[in-house]
């Protein structure tokens, strides 16, 4: 249960970031959505975690 509320909120910091961005530098550049695909990457293996568990 714990994980899903983390991955929540840190999913939901990266679109608030992300659309923070898109208001006050709006440009096509990837440079400015590391941190959304940062988070996006952890949020998946946070979601994987029980099942790379069960694997073992």
């Amino acid at each position: 249960m714990t994980a899903n509320i983390e991955v929540i909120c840190l999913t939901s910091s990266a679109i608030l970031h992300e659309l923070g961005l898109m208001l006050a530098a709006p440009s096509p550049d990837f440079r400015y959505s590391h941190y959304m695909v940062f988070c996006s990457l952890l949020s998946l293996l946070l979601l994987a975690r029980p099942w790379l568990a069960k694997a073992k």
